[in-house]
């Protein structure tokens, strides 16, 4: 599926590399009129022999910031009264490197705009082609629930795209096992660039974790790429004017949070008909087994307060792995929940709420003035509530714990999504290449990469525009969708290599406010505009979950794949605790039915699975 260019192909496009332009003195730019990072369900891309784009061009010589410049790419406004210059990293990849053709599949989801094949407006497809020489083109595209199977169908027809964007468990397994993937440990030791890819998978927790699913016997049998670190680590988020308003402080403990949640409601604070005093989704712990999928109004600050996050495998005093679910710690943290909900303390219907509808009920409704977030809901979310009510004023604080107890908040391996080169591919060295580069570009904040104007980014603020000297954001009408790209920055949920690059430029944007505001370009002025004081709270809130996850955070201990086992009995389990746990917290069985549980569990499938990690873990 990849393929060099014809002379006869070289001689009809030579001419649309910035090389190209610069030996024509062609000014004439193309607008920027794509979103790199949206795409929906389109038609197939071109087949497997199909020529790239483009070609190089005799400009070797030209700096890539005069090459970039010539082809209407150049991100940064260096020549604007107001502007800044974004530093570019250097290219490795020859300028007279034989172009190529990689296709890729393309994970979306259901409300992402359509696809414009046109290469020639994707400003990324454009930098690829003129400084690495890929034409990247998309085979297909599909919303997550499918992906499973367009690989599986994909593999059984022989016809696997080039790369392979973010691969289900499963299909993953299905791929070593057939032999899908290409073997890329040779390719990563030779091109990977030594700080932005190598450093941050090396470093990351004990120098192992990063690896968990991409390493296999040894081998580099998957491209991993990262979460934000932290992502849904939680912080309490409290209506600061209820708390002002009954003279209570932030709660710091357990108690004091069941203290504050009462007063609220008993104050009868807030909308609707029913107060509601600590708000809770139907999620007690993280992931996929709980309904909600545990990111918002999770339990999971609950019972880390006694050491446990449910669904987890956690350590016992013997050193051998033992299901979190299963703990007599779980069984106290029920315990604490089951007199929340006899006291009012949570909502009646909390076992119904997916996250999405607990966050309405604080960002439509302001029924709520308690709640365990991420720090990401120190801004979003809240800067909706205070927009339905102008009186609302919040803040946040690190999670409570029990009475001179240890924090134990939600760890969560990010290093989990992966994408696989095809068997036989023989350019993975090429496209490392040029992940190096974007990396760089992207994750060293210094660098100053805020995309370009009226252009979609990955960079969090959704496009900008220049008014005379003062920047604002992009009108969305001016960004058609277009051909996205592909690597490690470019997965629909938003990925990286380092996990901590997010607040790396969190850190840097806050540092901004001691420059004075004349002093300051536009771009920066943009970013600190923060009349409500969202922003700013979102980037302290996610500078301290970051800072404090390898001391506060209780991460799952098994990270491999999914054993026999989980495949065959882990949805009837996770079944099993849903029903007893929430029997147990809505006062329906008494507490010590959790023993009942256990038993159960560990007949129905457990002890075997537990047999299953630990002999993982003997072999690690």
């Amino acid at each position: 599926m990849t393929q060099k260019l014809s002379r006869r192909d070289f001689l009809r496009l030579g001419t649309v590399t910035a090389g190209g332009l610069i030996l024509a003195a062609c000014t004439t730019n193309a607008p920027p009129t794509a979103a790199p990072t949206a795409a929906a369900p389109t038609a197939a891309a071109p087949t497997a022999g199909a020529a790239a784009t483009t070609a190089p061009t005799a400009a070797a010589a030209a700096s890539v910031k005069d090459r970039l410049k010539a082809l209407g790419v150049l991100p940064g406004s260096p020549d604007h009264n107001k502007g800044w210059e974004t530093i570019l990293p250097d290219v490795t990849t020859p300028a007279s490197a034989d172009p190529i053709v990689i296709m890729g599949a393309k994970r979306v989801e259901i409300g992402d705009t359509g696809v414009n094949d046109d290469p020639k407006t994707s400003r990324p497809w454009n930098i690829n082609m003129e400084l690495f020489k890929i034409d990247w083109r998309v085979a297909w595209t599909a919303v997550a629930a499918d992906l499973g199977t367009k690989y599986s169908l994909a593999m059984a027809s022989g016809q696997l795209p080039d790369w392979m964007e973010d691969l289900p468990q499963s299909t993953y397994v299905q791929m070593l096992e057939a032999k899908s993937l290409a073997d890329i440990t040779d390719a990563w030791n030779a091109s990977a660039s030594a700080d932005w890819l190598k450093k941050p998978m090396d470093t990351y927790l004990d120098g192992k974790a990063a690896w968990s699913y991409a390493k296999v016997g040894g081998k580099i049998m998957a491209f991993p790429v990262a979460e934000r670190a932290a992502n849904n680590a939680k912080v309490l988020i409290a209506r600061q004017d209820w708390l002002d308003k009954l003279s209570l402080k932030m709660p710091t403990t357990l108690d004091e949070v069941k203290s504050v949640a009462l007063a609220f409601k008993n104050a009868k604070l807030g909308t609707g008909s029913v107060p509601i005093g600590l708000n809770l989704s139907m999620s007690i712990g993280r992931g996929s087994s709980w309904g909600g999928g545990g990111w918002y109004a999770s339990a999971d600050g609950i019972t880390g307060a006694y050491g446990v996050i449910s669904s987890y495998w956690q350590k016992d005093a013997s050193g051998k792995l033992v299901q979190a679910d299963t703990l007599p710690q779980m069984k106290q943290a029920l315990g604490v929940l089951r007199d929340w909900y006899a006291g009012g303390v949570i909502p009646v219907d909390f076992f119904t709420l997916a996250d999405a509808d607990a966050m309405n009920k604080v960002t439509g409704g302001n029924q709520a003035g308690l709640v365990y977030a991420p720090a990401w809901a120190t801004q979003y979310g809240v800067d909706t509530s205070m927009t339905n009510d102008p009186n609302a004023k919040w803040s946040w604080a690190p999670i409570p714990t029990l009475p001179g107890g240890k924090r134990g908040n939600l760890g969560e391996l990010p290093y989990h999504v992966i994408n696989g080169f095809r068997s036989g591919f023989a350019n993975v060295g090429r496209a490392i290449e040029s992940f190096n580069w974007w990396v760089e570009l992207w994750e060293k904040p210094e660098n100053r990469m805020h995309g370009w104007e009226n252009y979609s980014t990955i960079g969090g603020i959704g496009g900008y525009q220049w008014k005379g000297d003062v920047i604002s954001p992009a009108d969305a009408t001016k960004i058609p969708p277009s051909r996205p790209s592909f690597g490690p920055h470019w997965d629909r949920g938003g990925t990286y290599m380092d996990t901590y690059a997010d607040a790396h430029t969190n850190a840097l944007i806050e540092s901004w406010k001691s420059i004075p505001a004349d002093k300051q370009d536009a771009m920066q002025t943009f970013l600190l505009n923060d009349p409500t004081g969202t922003r700013s709270a979102y980037r302290q809130a996610y500078a301290y979950t970051t800072g404090h996850d390898k001391d506060d955070d209780i991460f799952d201990q098994y990270t491999g794949l999914p054993t026999p086992g989980m495949q065959s009995s882990q949805t009837t389990l996770d079944g099993m605790r849903s029903e007893a746990f929430y029997a147990i917290i809505k006062g329906d069985k008494p507490l010590d039915a959790f023993d009942d549980f256990v038993t159960q569990w560990k007949s129905s499938g457990g002890d075997q699975i537990t047999k299953e990690v630990n002999d993982w873990l003997q072999k690690q």
